[in-house]
């Protein structure tokens, strides 16, 4: 009898399968009906099912791997129903963190606001005071938090900064070179700014403080400042000190001398002959005959020699400034200090001793711009003269601004801010500034009388007692020397006390006589026969003879003395005003040269700022020749010829109708100075921009009227075209814009 075997494990197997497919496809159906039912009911296998067979092992897939297969089945099987499962919203999304590629930049740290690149004589006096050119790496993520407390890891000093900073840059090119300003964002500097600023690092940053002003004074080599620099030992003092530094050690150490010049130094000593050692201090000059035996001793910061005997084959060459003979070793020692020695022994310090050719050294002088440029030379930079003044009662005020002197001397830079305008001092200002004050002294110290040109000091013992006379005379020395206009209004014996310090009385006559009253009464003493009536006025004045009419010329000397003399203490006080930058020596050596500056003679004419010289200056920007822009660009450069010249000729009509302007004062507007540069070469190389705006009415649609910006620091001006169609709308225009506001009220 044949035995029936039960099904073994692949028939086992292969109904758990079907089993398993139909329950998944009830529980599909079941949701896509939105009836979920647990599946109940449902035959279980027979546990005769679950055996395995004997010696067989049970292997039951996983339900992962089921359900994975179903799932592939089902939608191979029906494409329609089944699509592949997407990422729920609870799945995490890994996102690749950007990779930000770091840049590096130079960066100078600046000691206080100036307007142009230092130079390098200026970078290595900045690098010993731990500011300076600095190289960083900067990410483009960098906010403005970290950006800071990165410089402030390169700058330790800017960690008591105070007042904020900006940053500048210069455009490409070398030397001194004109900063501009970097502005800052709304989050304010951060790396990404940084780098579209420098094109990746290729543009060098200058950080400048606006309200605070770092010390210059040179740190020690162990500071902070200078940790990251490489050391180098000095061969003279054996000071190691950081490597950029040793250049302006040297000079105060004098540690340059090589052996080769110990061996000359020596063979001279052994001829007997005589070698000359200048050493030059901000105060003395020594001379010394150095010893037989050579020893080498401390220097003073500034050393130079006089010509030593040289061999056949060393080349000679002589300084261009003291014209002294130099080997070409020496000479380069020599130029790098003779022209500082130069400028050192005009700051009023006389040399205790020394040779004949170096006493009181100067250069030669032998124009007046010659002397400008030597009154330039003694400003000192080192700080800012800073005035804050209103336009309201400007000439109280300036004057009493001035006398206060806080911080600065009027020996130091002029910054002027005017109250309740925008505009930063860059040189227009404090032109502008200049050419008011003079003209408001002029007009409230000075008087004129007769038919000659020039005026004298009105005699104001109350203004004498208040130091206007002391201020007047350095407002007229920082006026020539920064750029201001000359205060040429002066009559020929004034200037001849200013530059002498004494007066000839004999040349004084009655034409010198500026006072109305004394004026007045000459008039009536040539005039008159009968002088009973002016006795007490003639007795006042000094005059104790006879009053009569043949004593007349004796009468009016005695008036003409009283006038003028009485005035001295007036002008002495105005010569201590002019010792600003030792301009009163100059005054003496070279007064024939000087006299141009405060006299007025017949050729001043071409000093005066007029229509042809403002039209010879311009610079108009055009469109394209030939278009329709050009033809009324052009109009209006022709429209404001006639404008100048129409003020220019407005005097000269009796009865006409008269512009309350003159050339100068449409000058000054444009440029913030109405006279002619006095040097030569800054006046051949003024020059006023004329820009034209073709699209305000794009800008702003509504508007009926738009008026010329006037950039004075940088001469420029812009017309706004489509309000000046003819010439009478430019004149309109222009004389609203000039006479409605005259402040700098734009950045």
């Amino acid at each position: 009898m044949a035995e029936r075997r039960p099904a073994g494990g692949f028939q086992q197997r292969e109904n758990q399968d079907v089993t398993a497919a139909a329950q998944n496809l009830i529980n599909i159906l079941t949701q896509s009906l939105g009836q979920i039912q647990p599946g109940q009911g449902q035959q279980q296998p027979s546990p005769a099912f679950n055996q395995p067979a004997q010696g067989q092992q049970q292997q039951q897939p996983s339900p992962a791997v089921c359900s994975s297969r179903i799932d592939q089945d089902m939608t191979r099987a029906f494409p329609g129903m089944f699509k592949k499962k997407k990422k729920t919203a609870n799945t995490p999304i890994q996102s690749k963190a950007t990779a930000w590629k770091p840049f590096t930049i130079n960066i100078c740290l600046l000691n206080k606001i100036t307007e142009t690149s230092p130079s390098p004589s200026d970078e290595l006096e900045l690098l010993q005071a731990g500011l300076g050119k600095r190289t960083i790496t900067v990410s483009s993520n960098m906010n403005h938090s970290e950006l800071c407390k990165l410089l402030e890891a390169e700058f330790p000093k800017m960690r008591s900064l105070a007042g904020g900073w900006l940053l500048y840059k210069a455009p490409g090119g070398s030397g001194r070179r004109r900063l501009t300003v970097v502005p800052p964002d709304s989050e304010g500097y951060t790396g990404s700014l940084i780098k579209m600023a420098t094109t990746s690092g290729k543009t060098a940053l200058y950080m400048v403080p606006l309200q605070d002003e770092l010390c210059l004074d040179p740190l020690p080599f162990s500071a902070e400042e200078f940790v990251k620099m490489p050391k180098v030992e000095c061969r003279t003092c054996q000071t190691t000190m950081p490597l950029p530094v040793l250049y302006m050690h040297v000079k105060s150490c004098g540690g340059t001398q090589s052996a080769d010049d110990n061996e000359i130094t020596g063979a001279d000593n052994d001829d007997d002959d005589e070698v000359k050692i200048v050493a030059v201090t901000a105060s003395t000059e020594t001379t010394a005959t150095p010893n037989p035996t050579f020893s080498p001793t401390p220097t003073t910061p500034l050393q130079t020699c006089s010509p030593a005997p040289t061999t056949s084959y060393e080349e000679e060459g002589q300084c261009p400034i003291c014209l002294e003979i130099f080997t070409q070793r020496q000479l380069l020692i020599h130029a790098s200090i003779c022209g500082d020695s130069v400028l050192q022994s005009f700051d009023g310090s006389s040399p205790t001793s020394g040779s004949p050719e170096h006493h009181n050294q100067s250069p030669d002088i032998q124009c007046p711009d010659d002397v400008l440029k030597l009154l330039a030379s003694r400003v000192d930079n080192s700080k800012d003269f800073k005035i804050c003044v209103s336009r309201t009662d400007f000439f109280q005020r300036a004057m009493v601004q001035w006398q206060r002197q806080k911080k600065g001397t009027p020996g130091n830079t002029l910054r002027v801010t005017f109250l309740g305008e925008a505009g930063v001092d860059s040189g227009a200002i404090r032109k502008e500034f200049l050419t008011d004050l003079i003209g408001e002294i002029e007009k409230r110290l000075f008087e004129h009388q007769g038919h000659q040109s020039g005026k004298s000091p009105i005699y104001s013992l109350s203004d004498l007692e208040k130091g206007y006379f002391r201020t007047a005379g350095e407002v007229f020395t920082v006026s020539l020397a920064q750029g201001g206009p000359a205060p040429r209004f002066l009559r020929q014996w004034c200037f001849d006390y200013l530059s002498a310090g004494d007066l000839d009385e004999a040349n004084l006559t009655k034409d010198d006589v500026d006072d109305a009253e004394l004026f007045e009464l000459i008039q009536k003493v040539e005039e008159e026969t009968d002088l009973s009536a002016w006795t007490n006025d003639i007795i006042s004045c000094g005059y104790t003879g006879l009053i009569k009419p043949d004593n007349k010329e004796a009468i009016i000397r005695s008036i003409v003395l009283h006038a003028t003399l009485r005035l001295i203490p007036l002008l002495k006080q105005l010569r201590k005003g002019l010792q600003v930058y030792n301009f009163v020596d100059i005054l003496q050596d070279h007064c024939g040269l000087c006299q141009h500056f405060f006299v007025p003679t017949a050729v001043d004419d071409d000093n005066e700022a007029d229509a042809d010289f403002i039209m010879q200056k311009i610079l108009p920007k055009l469109s394209e020749k030939g278009t329709m822009r050009e033809a009324r660009e052009m109009a209006i450069v022709n429209f404001l010829q006639d404008f100048l010249q129409e003020i220019e000729s407005a005097d000269d009509i009796p009865d006409g109708d008269t512009l309350p302007l003159t050339v100068p004062r449409v000058m000054q507007w444009l440029t913030g100075q109405g006279h002619k540069p006095l040097l030569m070469s800054e006046r051949q190389e003024f020059k006023i921009a004329l820009h034209f705006d073709h699209d305000c009415h794009q800008r702003m649609p509504a508007h009926r009227i738009c008026y010329p910006v006037v950039s004075a620091c940088a001469r420029k001006i812009t017309f706004p075209v489509a309000h000046m169609d003819n010439y009478s709308s430019f004149k309109e225009v222009m004389l609203q814009a000039i006479n409605s506001d005259f402040g700098f009220n734009r950045v």
